[in-house]
Parts: structure tokens; C-alpha cells; sequence
């Protein structure tokens, strides 16, 4: 299940850089018996080339995180907002 907030496309993180969100998951720790089902995430990948991580890189974040707002130059704005559909670069 994934937020309703959140639907399939592309995003622009409040740094400019733009990331296409493809689905969602959850965290998982432990093995066998002890594993626990955690958090709900966010899978988004790169639209550019990084200098640190490469072409196109695969990121993970909690719901909670990606859907949050910032503080830039005191006003409050969203870490990621949507600007296309998933088809769109």
C-alpha cells in the first residue's frame, strides 16, 4: 500500500536535481524468525549523473521522509514535488 500523497512520476527534489519515483516497499530487518517488517519506502531513481554516485542511481527513503517539507532561506517547502507524469523526463 502505498501513500496516497505519492503517485508513480517524476520529482523535483528541493536542490533542483529531479528523481523518478517507480514504487514503493518496505524496510526490512533481521533474518528468519527475528525479521521484522518496518516502515513503508519510497523507490526513486536519478534523472542525471551524479558526480558522487554515478549515472541514474537508485535511492530508497521512508514515506514519511520523502513527503516532508524543509526549511530554505526560512520558508517551508517540500523535499520532493511532483512535476510529471512517469512517462515524462
Amino acid at each position: 500500500m502505498s501513500d496516497p500523497l505519492i503517485q508513480l512520476g517524476v520529482y523535483e527534489h528541493f536542490t533542483g536535481n529531479r528523481y523518478r519515483v517507480t514504487g514503493f516497499g518496505h524496510h526490512v530487518t533481521g533474518a528468519n524468525s527475528d525479521e521484522r517488517v518496518g516502515d513503508e519506502v519510497v523507490v526513486y531513481h536519478a534523472l542525471f549523473r551524479s558526480p558522487k554516485y554515478g549515472e541514474r542511481h537508485t535511492w530508497v527513503r521512508p514515506v514519511a521522509n520523502f513527503v516532508e517539507e524543509v526549511e530554505i532561506d526560512g520558508r517551508r517547502v517540500p523535499r520532493f514535488r511532483y512535476v510529471a507524469e512517469s512517462s515524462a523526463t
